[in-house]
């Protein structure tokens, strides 16, 4: 077993084993011995922090020392992240919009791997960003910590096993275990990074309208991304069409109920997922196009950034079952079980919302 990397803002409970990746809790009996075989990876993993002196217990990355050379690379690392961060955030975010938890980890930042890591040699540690390459000798006093942005580093008992999961699992397996390429696996891993730096915290300007306005943008493109078509382009009503045919269960967000109008096409009618991101497309393009925006109208797009993950796992979904048809109805219990979860969100999302009367 390999280590690969070092996750200082999650305090897992339990390991997410996809072989040859493992996401591992800090005692874990495979990274502890590998911290045992290595003074430097220990004192690593033992002297991280809160801001304020709190000992954190970090997670960690593993790969099988036997698996194939792609499987240490960094797509492959960053894939293997992203699929359990995305699967855990949607589904927190959900949990926000029903009201039934504030304590979940909403925000990627928590799984950003730490950019400090053992030297190769052995001597000393290594920091390699785009802005710091830097290495430091063994016997430098290190002293890491997580990140300030966020709650104390987030304690998840298990990443959520929906079907979400599981799904992204199998895609992750096709693609980096056994190596098989497809333009449709290329563009949900594109589309994970780009969602993953979506749902960062809108932070930069200490939270203002622009800060929203970046992250819309970005779940703009992670949506267009993924419904991407062999040829054309993809414009807002393409994306419409495909939410209007994504599998929802509720009879409210079945029904074409509503309208949506781009210039001087013809109004286009479509589901109140399709109207949702009509708005989310609306806001991104005021936002970087320069308009004006009113404290009205970012009140607004806040509540949009909430209901993005959701209406990003609908076409998710809707993806992935192009790539592999095979399987998908014998989860079809399990995927109507959670789906009602989710079509309750969207219409609490809904319900009130400044766009529910257009």
């Amino acid at each position: 077993m390999r280590f690969q990397a070092l996750l200082s803002n999650i305090q897992l409970l339990r390991p997410v084993d996809w072989p040859p990746f493992y996401l591992t809790p800090a005692r874990d009996p495979r990274f502890q011995r590998i911290r045992d075989s290595s003074p430097l990876l220990e004192r690593l993993a033992s002297q991280i922090t809160t801001p304020f002196g709190s000992r954190v217990e970090p997670s960690a990355i593993l790969v099988d020392g036997k698996a194939h050379p792609r499987a240490y690379t960094s797509d492959a690392l960053f894939a293997f992240r992203n699929c359990i961060a995305l699967s855990t955030l949607i589904h927190d975010w959900r949990l926000t919009l029903q009201r039934w938890s504030l304590h979940h980890p909403l925000y990627s930042d928590v799984f950003d791997v730490y950019p400090v890591v053992p030297a190769r040699n052995g001597k000393g540690y290594l920091t390699d960003t785009p802005a710091v390459l830097d290495y430091s000798p063994a016997d430098c006093e290190f002293q890491g910590q997580c990140n300030p942005l966020l709650r104390s580093p987030a304690e998840l008992r298990s990443i959520p096993t929906e079907r979400l999961l599981s799904r992204l699992g199998d895609a992750f397996r096709r693609r980096f275990v056994r190596g098989r390429r497809s333009r449709l696996d290329r563009q949900l891993f594109n589309s994970l990074q780009l969602a993953f730096e979506a749902m960062r915290v809108p932070h930069a300007h200490m939270g203002n309208q622009y800060d929203n306005g970046v992250r819309l943008a970005l779940w703009v493109s992670a949506i267009e991304t993924l419904v991407h078509p062999d040829g054309p382009h993809v414009d807002m009503r393409y994306v419409v069409n495909e939410l209007n045919s994504t599998r929802q269960l509720h009879p409210q967000l079945t029904r074409h109920s509503c309208r949506v109008v781009q210039g001087s096409r013809p109004s286009l009618k479509c589901t109140i997922a399709g109207k949702l991101y009509h708005r989310l497309y609306s806001a991104r393009c005021r936002f970087l196009h320069g308009e004006p925006i009113s404290s009205h109208s970012t009140k607004a797009e806040s509540q949009l950034l909430a209901v993005a993950p959701i209406l990003f796992r609908l076409v998710l979904l809707h993806h992935l079952d192009r790539c592999d048809s095979a399987g998908t109805k014998k989860r079809d219990v399990e995927f109507d079980f959670e789906q009602r979860e989710y079509d309750e969100a969207l219409l609490a999302a809904w319900v009130g919302s400044p766009y529910a009367a257009d």
